[in-house]
């Protein structure tokens, strides 16, 4: 068996093949209610296609609505059920292939209400009415009476977040839009040209395939929704998910031109658990660049200082490579023969000087002392120290931008 059993004699294959541990009433723990301390900071939602559709893929209707709340439960399919043609046909949303369960063997529960599927009208109105901030977590009241999922925000002064909803009602665990809101975001880059424009999705763009609906009605996919974006220079990025995986796609219109980068995160609750920071830096030309960090727990160990050199040695060379490599070596130098500079730093940065390694040693300050570029370093960690003081005046990027490019060419040559 595939999942994990905490309790009894079952034979399952995290027990089996990856020990995991047997542990009398993990099940009751798990059920007992608790109160969630909630975020914060503000959250905006993206609708998915889990967050109304049977596992994802099947749209409501009342005969499914009276199997989860009814007060039968089916237990094991009948022998003659073929489990892969019936998997193909609910990928594709086909409700008819349920009918292949009806001679499933079945237990008797307790009926309850409470076990009925969320549509889109509750999701709505429990993010309306959930507190928390924003309010609405970027739904509002129009969104509310007109049933739809999308929706956009100012996200920073020059930055326009665009969230689209791109679940097929019409079932099928894939992606589309509808031609109402493909007009809506048309109007929407147009009203946002002199801005940077990010767009939000569940779905990207390789998997807005599904055209499942019925005759008459037209459902958008990822083509036409990609030469709308790229008709649009304000777009820079596109943030979605879906596919569980960390993939950075260049978008372009091909003629080799990158019209707007696409990045795909992994999940908090499936493998990979990990998160993704992203931040849009604007330099002083008018350029943006797209710095992506992904929060991993079981990331391997390395300095901050170690990966910085590590970029930086290619690009710029050994000696400024080195500098960096000893950010921490120059802290804890300081510390060491400053008494005054320990009580200098931030709080966090206190902290931290335990985890590596405190005050220098004497053979470390000789060793260290040693090297030619060793007062540059200790600049280095000035600068440092003098660019985390709030509100701190600080050269601008273009003040830097020919040493970086003279360095740059003479490591290339």
């Amino acid at each position: 068996m595939r999942y994990w059993h905490p309790e009894g004699d079952t034979c399952d294959l995290p027990r089996t093949q990856f020990g995991f541990p047997t542990r009398a009433g993990v099940l009751d723990a798990a059920r007992r209610p608790f109160k969630a301390t909630g975020l914060s900071v503000p959250w905006y939602s993206v609708y998915g296609n889990h967050d109304n559709q049977l596992q994802g893929t099947l749209s409501v209707t009342p005969e499914l609505e009276a199997v989860a709340t009814g007060t039968f439960k089916l237990v094991s399919p009948p022998e003659s059920f073929e489990a892969a043609d019936v998997l193909v046909r609910l990928e594709g949303g086909d409700l008819s292939a349920l009918v292949e369960l009806a001679g499933s063997a079945s237990v008797t529960v307790t009926a309850d209400a409470e076990r009925r599927i969320v549509t889109r009208a509750d999701h709505l109105e429990s993010h309306l009415t959930c507190g928390g901030h924003p309010s609405g977590h970027g739904y509002q009241a129009d969104n509310r009476i007109a049933g739809v999922c999308y929706y956009a925000f100012d996200a920073a002064e020059r930055v326009h977040a665009i969230v689209l909803d791109t679940v097929n009602p019409h079932g099928g665990w894939q992606g589309s839009l509808d031609e109402a809101q493909l007009s809506w975001l048309g109007d929407q880059l147009t009203l946002a040209a002199d801005r940077l424009v990010v767009v939000f999705s569940h779905h990207p763009l390789e998997t807005l395939v599904n055209d499942r609906s019925p005759s008459g009605y037209r459902r958008v996919l990822g083509g036409e929704l990609r030469q709308l974006l790229l008709r649009h220079p304000c777009v820079v990025l596109w943030v979605n998910g879906h596919t569980h995986r960390h993939e950075m796609t260049p978008i372009t219109d091909g003629s080799g031109r990158i019209g707007f980068w696409q990045v795909t995160t992994a999940s908090h609750i499936d493998w990979p658990q990990q998160s993704r920071i992203i931040e849009l830096i604007e330099a002083d030309d008018g350029g943006v660049t797209i710095v992506c960090t992904v929060l991993d727990t079981a990331a391997p160990r390395r300095s901050h200082e170690r990966a910085a050199a590590a970029y930086v040695q290619p690009r710029l060379g050994e000696l400024v490579a080195s500098l960096i490599a000893h950010h921490v070596a120059a802290k804890r130098y300081l510390v060491a023969v400053d008494a005054a500079y320990v009580r200098s730093l931030f709080a966090a940065s206190q902290v931290s000087l335990v985890r590596q390694g405190g005050p220098a040693a004497l053979d470390e300050i000789r060793r260290w002392k040693a090297k030619a570029w060793w007062p540059q370093a200790l600049l280095l960690r000035s600068i440092d120290d003098r660019a985390k003081v709030p509100g701190a005046p600080t050269l601008p990027v273009a003040r830097f931008r020919s040493v970086l490019a003279r360095l740059a060419a003479a490591q290339a040559s």
